[in-house]
């Protein structure tokens, strides 16, 4: 079923995932945080194959910085401006975290 995905640059990098055949999820978990009382955040994509979870952010806020350490036990990968209007660094940073996932769940095993 198709998926609304609200930001440009999100769209950017859903068609990079498409285009090289890496399965994702789009805000599909959450994660709960303190800002001002108990919050839900949901990352923007979910990589199943890798357990990887990818934000794409413009800029940074402080609420921002609290929502990413919610999920500071998982893997996660921050693509920023630079990332995504460099296409070679985007693929570069996300195959890096991608290698990483796959490294430390085969050294788990």
């Amino acid at each position: 079923f198709p998926v609304t995905i609200k930001g440009s640059w999100e769209v950017l990098v859903a068609k990079w995932f498409d285009e090289n055949k890496i399965k994702w999820e789009y805000e599909s978990r959450s994660f709960d945080y303190e800002w001002n009382g108990m919050r839900k955040y949901f990352p923007d994509f979910y990589l199943p194959d890798f357990d990887v979870y990818v934000e794409v952010k413009g800029y940074e806020t402080d609420r921002d910085l609290e929502k990413y350490k919610s999920v500071n036990d998982k893997k996660f990968l921050l693509l920023k401006q630079k990332e995504i209007n460099n296409v070679e660094l985007l693929k570069t940073t996300i195959l890096k975290s991608i290698f990483t996932a796959l490294f430390k769940r085969h050294c788990r095993t």
